[in-house]
């Protein structure tokens, strides 16, 4: 699996430097050179896994080789540990063939627990594979930093610096960020907006002397997110018959199709609640 960049479609990278370089050099965003598919016959094996096997099974897809099986299950399993439900993701059913997804139980209570938990997790397995060390930075409006700082407390092999705008996060983001007792976790107010906190990340991204000086990386990895994100989407197809299982998994493949990119928050007659964003209904499209 190679991935290029959306300005720059020569551009070859492996999994292990799209997730280390988080932007590629020209300023796009990585994305699979052939994405992978999944069969009908896959989606109908996801009714017998849990939600770390379905994650397990979507995102070797995405790493192939570059990980084995045995070291990825472990990254897996040890990403979900401290969310409050064995299921990981719970559903209510709200009736009229309506369902209501909960993705409030990460340790953070934000849906962004779901991808930043295995992400920092890849982060360390891949830092520690090639001893080094990584300093990485990113601004948040509240629900993303606190979830990248639980997810990266402790963590020997990275430092993480997150800018929040002073004063303009709620109080329990506020405590989510600044209580954390962790040697490796700066947290960073600033006197302006979210928009103020991108332009500091911004202009340090682009500082070849200063990336020179400290390995640097963004939180931006758009597409890691994206496979991790559309999990708890695919593990529902485990929950319903195989009319409605077909129903949802179409919606979630937007997500892997270079074309419908854009659209890979679309579901098919599933409501989405987590703390860091509002309820949304989404229909059929």
């Amino acid at each position: 699996m190679y991935y290029e960049s959306t300005r720059n479609n020569k551009l070859k990278k492996t999994f292990r430097e799209v997730l280390l370089l988080g932007l590629a050099e020209d300023g796009g965003l990585f994305i699979p050179k052939k994405w992978p598919k999944i069969s009908k016959k896959e989606l109908s094996k996801f009714k017998n896994m849990n939600y770390q096997q379905i994650a397990f099974h979507i995102s070797k897809k995405f790493i192939e080789n570059e990980i084995n099986n045995k070291d990825l299950k472990k990254i897996i399993r040890k990403s979900f540990i401290n969310f409050s439900k064995k299921k990981i993701a719970t559903y209510k059913n709200l009736g009229n063939n309506k369902w209501l997804l909960e993705l409030f139980h990460g340790p953070t209570l934000a849906f962004k627990d779901y991808a930043l938990q295995v992400v920092s997790n890849l982060f360390e397995y891949v830092l520690k594979k090639q001893k080094k060390k990584i300093t990485i930075i990113g601004a948040t409006s509240g629900d993303t930093g606190s979830a990248a700082i639980n997810a990266c407390k402790n963590k020997s092999t990275m430092e993480l610096f997150i800018f929040h705008p002073y004063k303009k996060v709620s109080n329990i983001q506020r405590r989510l960020m600044t209580t954390v007792k962790s040697k490796n976790i700066h947290n960073i107010a600033i006197r302006g907006n979210f928009d103020d906190c991108q332009k500091v990340v911004k202009k340090l991204f682009v500082d070849e002397d200063l990336k020179k000086k400290f390995f640097i990386s963004c939180k931006l990895i758009i597409i890691i997110y994206i496979f991790f994100y559309k999990h708890y989407y695919l593990n529902m197809t485990n929950k319903f018959t195989s009319r409605k299982a077909k129903d949802i998994a179409t919606a979630s493949s937007y997500a892997f199709s270079k074309k419908k990119i854009a659209r890979s928050s679309a579901t098919s007659n599933i409501y989405t609640s987590g703390r860091s964003a509002k309820t949304t209904a989404t229909k059929n499209s």
